[in-house]
């Protein structure tokens, strides 16, 4: 299963997409692949009609579905188990508040 994400990044001032590409590279997704039990990969968009200065591309690859759910509710939000591991990556992403405001759009697609 692949949850897709485009991220709109309003950055904060005197920080650079770079700098918050490196953040989810660096910080972001190891701590929430540790969290949460999947893999994230992000990206740049080079060519298309999504694409933007301030858009940046977020992948979550996980097992299953049932693997998505044991953290999300189907809508998209955290169920219990979620709560729990919310609570140990929410400094990692109130780090990334220090660096941008994001937004996203969303969709999970089940690999057939």
């Amino acid at each position: 299963m692949l949850g897709v994400h485009i991220l709109t990044v309003e950055l904060k001032q005197n920080v650079t997409m770079e700098q918050v590409l490196d953040f989810y590279n660096t910080k972001w997704a190891p701590a929430a692949n540790q969290c949460f039990g999947f893999n994230c990969f992000f990206g740049k968009c080079v060519r298309g009609t999504e694409c933007a200065e301030n858009k940046l591309l977020m992948v979550y690859q996980f097992n299953s579905e049932a693997d998505r759910e044991k953290y999300f509710k189907p809508e998209g939000n955290l169920n219990e188990l979620g709560e729990k591991a919310w609570a140990k990556f929410a400094p990692t992403n109130d780090a990334l508040q220090q660096l941008a405001s994001v937004t996203e759009t969303w969709a999970d697609w089940v690999i057939k």
